[in-house]
């Protein structure tokens, strides 16, 4: 499964689980957000090792 599909997945999870409280909402959804700049942060890194 490619990474910006399970971002998507994360970030779509985060919406429906915090429809009634938007600040809570956001809190997922900038969450969601890093830790998908980290698995491509990863990634890129391990792209440059080889």
């Amino acid at each position: 499964m490619s990474n910006t599909l399970k971002r998507h997945k994360a970030v779509a999870k985060a919406r429906r689980c915090f429809k009634p409280d938007p600040l809570l909402q956001q809190r997922a959804l900038r969450a969601a957000e890093r830790r998908a700049e980290a698995v491509e942060k990863g990634m890129e890194r391990r792209a440059q090792i080889r």
